[in-house]
């Protein structure tokens, strides 16, 4: 039992770090660099120069770490995951990730559980009625096209239904 306990945790350990892993590498691949971007989209939309826009991002660089190399930018990320200290937002500095995070935190608790419900009551009262022998037969008919639905990915059947509806 406790073999089997330990491979869990152990299992978790190696998929959340190979997740925050991920999560480090894949923005590095994109070959851009985000604080020339965002200083530049900042001073293109208040009407600003670019003058001197070298030295802030050298400046921001250093104040987010950038300047390191990749192995010591990678430890101090897994460090400060370590410590739940997730720093300074790039895109709405001053203001921390975590501040952010706990300002959509309740949205997203309160679309999640609304999302919840809705499904549970929806999905009890369909399945219901089509298991129901005097049901009328379209509940019958369409349970089908239901199943074949439950398979594709909710995020692909979230871009059908945007791409639908929006338009």
């Amino acid at each position: 039992m406790l073999r089997v306990l330990l491979a869990r945790v152990g299992l978790l350990v190696a998929m959340v770090w190979a997740a925050a892993t991920v999560n480090f590498i894949v923005p590095r691949l994109t070959g851009r660099d985000p604080i020339a971007d965002r200083l530049a989209e900042v001073a293109s939309q208040g009407g600003g120069t670019l003058i001197g826009l070298q030295d802030m991002v050298r400046s921001y660089n250093e104040r987010f770490g950038l300047d390191r190399s990749l192995w010591e930018q990678y430890w101090l990320y897994l460090d400060n995951l370590l410590h739940f200290d997730l720093g300074y937002s790039i895109t709405n500095y001053p203001e921390r990730v975590a501040d952010e995070i706990a300002y959509a935190l309740p949205w997203t608790i309160g679309l999640l559980g609304t999302a919840t419900v809705v499904a549970f009551v929806l999905g009890t009262t369909l399945g219901a009625l089509a298991a129901w022998p005097r049901s009328p037969p379209v509940f019958r008919a369409i349970m089908p096209a239901f199943m074949v639905l439950s398979a594709i990915p909710f995020y692909l059947v979230g871009l059908v239904l945007i791409y639908l509806l929006a338009f």
